[in-house]
């Protein structure tokens, strides 16, 4: 792969709903493994890949970054529905992915760049995620990267 590429930052479409499929599938896997619990199944990939798809046609952050004409990552940034006042205009990270082959070399900064710039286009103010404790990289890009600071902690209690 060469050191040099040009990077396309594109809304999701229907046009890499194959490789979006693959991508939602790999991305659940990982979580499992950082000890989530979302299963990779057909109606869980087609859930998450119907909520990205609904939300690039609002105009959310439903990022593809594109290689060529393959996209190599993807970032799913969803818009809180309004069902009750609030302060802010939120926007809730929902995940991303990269291909193993493209991570650290600057595409997830890319694509959350374009999110934040077109997150405030649309006139959103703040953005809220849940990272695993084991996902320290994903934790510092969001804490420094984009000044974030944890304001919660997700407690589980397993019912056994």
């Amino acid at each position: 792969m060469p050191n040099r590429y040009t990077l396309h930052v594109v809304p999701w479409s229907h046009t890499h709903v194959s490789w979006l499929r693959h991508a939602i599938g790999e991305f659940f896997e990982a979580g499992l493994a950082q000890g989530g619990d979302i299963l990779r199944t057909q109606r869980n990939v087609d859930a998450y890949l119907s909520l990205g798809l609904a939300g690039a046609e609002r105009g959310d952050p439903c990022l593809l970054a594109i290689v060529g004409d393959v996209p190599v990552s993807y970032t799913m940034w969803i818009g809180v529905p309004p069902m009750l006042d609030s302060k802010w205009k939120t926007l809730n990270a929902m995940g991303s992915f990269t291909t193993p082959s493209w991570r650290h070399r600057g595409v997830s900064l890319a694509l959350r760049e374009a999110g934040v710039q077109l997150a405030k286009e649309r006139g959103y103010e703040r953005i809220t995620a849940t990272a695993f404790n084991s996902n320290e990289r994903g934790i510092h890009d969001f804490c420094v990267g984009l000044e974030g600071w944890p304001v919660s902690t997700n407690v589980e209690v397993r019912f056994t």
